[in-house]
């Protein structure tokens, strides 16, 4: 009876790392899918790096780029008060064409 119980314990502890592990690997963070997405390491810096001080992007001076889920696109963050970005096709920092919603 006591193996029985020990082979039962460690087949529901075996079941509960193989789930375990399966919910892991999908819960991956926006940051660890955009780092798949991203063309170099500053980009993907700038697009998922949040400010402790401020509530938004558009109004930390240091963020410098915005990544919008919805459409696919990115764009560089104009400091001027407002929601405004100037949309942008190439990696500021090391020149390679970013993915669009059109291209996928």
């Amino acid at each position: 009876m006591i193996l029985l119980s020990c082979i039962h314990r460690s087949f529901f502890h075996f079941i509960r790392i193989i789930v375990f592990s399966k919910s892991r690997r999908s819960k991956e963070s926006l940051g660890e899918q955009l780092m798949k997405k991203m063309c170099c390491e500053a980009m993907q810096y700038h697009t998922t790096n949040h400010c402790p001080i401020h509530d938004s992007p558009f109004e930390c001076p240091d963020c410098l780029i915005h990544y919008d889920e919805a459409t696919n696109t990115y764009g560089i963050i104009i400091h001027d008060g407002g929601q405004s970005v100037v949309k942008i096709y190439y990696c500021p920092w090391c020149g390679k064409k970013l993915s669009t919603d059109f291209e996928q």
